[in-house]
C-alpha cells in the first residue's frame, strides 16, 4: 500500500522500517525512539484487545460469521506482529 505522505523518505508501507521512524523522528526534531514507541505500544494494545473483539463479534453476529470474523481477527494480527517486528 502506498501513502499520502513519506515516513522517513518512503511512501511504502512494506519499506517502512525502524530506520525510517528513526529518520522521521530526527526530521521532526523529536527525541530518539519517540515515534517508534508509540508504534509498538500501539501495537501491542491492538494485538491486546482482539481476542475481546473477536469474543464481542461472535457472541453479537450471526454464527455464519464466526470464521470470517477468526480470519479477520488472525489476519490482523499477523499484520500487527508484522508491523511490530519491523520497528524492532
Amino acid at each position: 500500500a502506498k501513502l499520502a505522505m513519506q515516513i522517513g523518505g518512503e511512501y511504502e508501507v512494506a519499506a517502512i522500517g525502524c530506520d525510517e521512524w528513526r529518520r522521521l523522528e530526527h526530521d521532526l526534531k523529536l527525541a530518539p525512539d519517540t515515534l517508534t514507541q508509540r508504534a509498538v505500544t500501539m501495537a501491542e494494545a491492538i494485538a491486546a484487545a482482539l481476542p475481546t473483539l473477536r469474543a464481542e463479534l461472535v457472541a453479537e453476529g450471526p454464527a455464519a460469521m464466526d470464521h470470517d470474523v477468526a480470519t479477520l481477527c488472525d489476519s490482523i494480527a499477523t499484520h500487527v506482529a508484522d508491523c511490530a517486528s519491523r520497528l524492532r
